[in-house]
């Protein structure tokens, strides 16, 4: 009876061991059994576990309480997804993840699906929408302050050229738009104007980039035109869309005629004064309205003749100066000077503007009136003092002058030329005479002025003259002559002094040329401030007004 009972005892402890399974450890987690991991729950394997379980700090996926590692894709768990290989969550990597046709963005082995930006993958980045690479995507896309190139969701970083956009077309440099660059820029055998990295279609003009300056027409370089443009007061020589140079307008007869009308001067009209000046009282006087408009009247005319900003006008405190300047010389009685002592005892303050108005003005004694000295003297400039330099004939034409001011006293006359108004106005040269001259006004020897900007070197320039009714030609280079005494033979000379801002070629046929005759002028020997050869060529066509 007791020997039974103890084998049945035996009997029934062996069915409950078969029937619940082995018993491992206390505890639970995963357990390697045989080479696979199952999950065991307060030291009993569980067969009930399904998804993901946290072991040892890392996350694992378990079918009927074995670990899964045919796994490969994406696992559901606590409202979100994760990524999971062989089994177990990737929490280590971040990056795309190609899922059923599909590509995910996982951060730590977790779809992100409330995110869209870029995301980098195999050194390269991609557009995502919702956690998903947005294949659709395809133009610009703006990300932390900048716009980038996509094409079906991957951004073109070996891209650089400009790119149509919805409303603009856009300047790419390696996939991204340059929205800080201003400038031109070469695509498709084409320059562009693009301003803050965008095409300026409504741009149409002259367009300085790099030192140089370019035709543009609704915002591209006109690369096939060659030809004249002319803007303003000026007149430009373009080839190939670029500019060449920047030469002075040209008006014609007509033109000059109607000009000369609406502004008349008369070299012989006798001067007049708001205020008598009085060498005994040392009152110096002050021009009247009617002689200061006549000497203005004279500049602006041979200013719009010569093609350069025309529209001078009256400062009253130069007006002072020059006054005063003339009054000091005439009190002095010395002749002519820049630099005027006192030898006449003027008041103090006096003599401190006219040595102001003396050292920057022209200055000129026997001429009738201001309108006078400047046609006759100053813009003549042909004796043997000044022929050299033509300083009063450059100073008139000067391009920066944009004020004056007049002043005559027992037959000094002062016109003063040292303003700067027209500080960025720029042209590659002034001819005198130019392109179509009145008989009336030229007189003295021919001078070409040319910028210090544009031009460095003229130690070979050469000035060829051709009469074109008769061929006769003049050969001006250091060779020739340049001893002003010497009448009778051709006259050349370069001057590289500051006068009117400007260098200047003077050269002197010795011969006048009656209205009706045409000249041609070439200068060659040049060299730009590149180094490049230059050229200069016009034709001057004179005429009575």
């Amino acid at each position: 009876m007791r020997n039974r009972n103890w084998w049945s005892i035996g009997v029934l402890f062996l069915c409950i061991f078969l029937q619940a399974g082995p018993v491992y450890a206390a505890g639970s987690g995963l357990v390697n059994q045989g080479g696979q991991w199952i999950f065991v729950r307060n030291g009993v394997y569980d067969s009930s576990v399904n998804g993901l379980v946290l072991y040892d700090g890392a996350w694992f996926f378990l079918s009927n309480g074995i670990l899964d590692t045919s796994l490969n894709g994406f696992v559901d768990y606590d409202n979100a997804k994760f990524y999971v290989a062989n089994g177990q969550v990737c929490s280590n990597y971040s990056g795309l993840v190609l899922n059923e046709g599909a590509w995910y963005f996982v951060a730590d082995g977790k779809f992100q699906n409330d995110y869209s930006g870029f995301a980098k993958y195999q050194n390269e980045w991609f557009v995502l929408k919702n956690g998903f690479l947005d294949t659709n995507y395809s133009g610009l896309f703006e990300y932390d302050g900048g716009r980038f190139l996509i094409a079906a969701g991957r951004f073109l970083n070996t891209y650089t050229g400009l790119f149509q956009g919805a409303d603009y077309w856009y300047f790419i440099v390696n996939g991204q738009v340059q929205t800080s660059y201003s400038g031109l820029v070469f695509y498709d055998n084409a320059w562009f104007v693009l301003s803050d990295g965008i095409l300026d279609t409504s741009y149409t003009g002259l367009y300085n980039y790099d030192g140089s300056s370019f035709l543009v027409g609704a915002g591209k370089v006109l690369s096939e035109y060659s030809g004249n443009y002319e803007l303003g007061d000026n007149r430009y020589l373009i080839a190939g869309g670029q500019v060449i140079n920047v030469i002075p307008y040209t008006h014609t007869e007509s033109e000059i005629r109607a000009f000369y009308q609406a502004r008349p001067f008369n070299t012989s009209q006798a001067i007049t004064y708001a205020a008598m000046p009085s060498l005994n009282n040392n009152t110096p006087g002050f021009l009247s309205m009617t002689s200061l408009q006549d000497g203005l009247n004279a500049i602006n005319f041979i200013r719009y003749v010569a093609g350069i900003p025309h529209d001078v006008t009256l400062k009253e405190q130069y007006s002072k100066y020059t006054q005063d300047a003339t009054f000091v010389l005439a009190k002095n009685n010395t002749g002519l000077t820049h630099h005027p002592s006192n030898t006449g005892n003027s008041p103090s303050t006096l003599y401190e503007s006219g040595a102001q108005g003396a050292s920057s003005s022209n200055l000129g004694l026997g001429y009738t009136n201001i309108s006078d000295s400047i046609i006759h003297g100053y813009m003549d400039d042909g004796d043997s003092n000044n022929i050299d330099r033509v300083g009063h004939r450059r100073w008139i034409l000067s391009p920066k002058l944009a004020n004056t001011g007049f002043g005559y006293c027992n037959g000094y006359t002062a016109t003063y030329v040292f303003d700067k108004g027209n500080q960025d106005y720029s042209i590659d040269y002034v001819a005198w005479p130019t392109e179509n001259t009145p008989v009336e006004v030229f007189s003295g020897p021919w001078s070409l002025h040319l910028s210090y900007a544009k031009y460095s070197d003229l130690t070979g320039v050469q000035v060829t003259m051709t009469d074109t009714a008769t061929g006769r030609s003049w050969l001006f280079n250091k060779q020739t002559n340049n001893n002003p005494n010497l009448t009778d033979r051709p006259y050349f000379n370069i001057d590289t002094d500051g006068y009117g801002h400007m260098y200047a070629l003077i050269f002197h046929p010795r011969e006048s040329f009656p209205a009706n005759s045409t000249i041609k002028i070439e200068v060659s020997g040049l060299q730009d401030s590149s180094g490049n050869a230059a050229v200069i060529s016009y034709f001057v066509h004179f005429f009575s007004l």
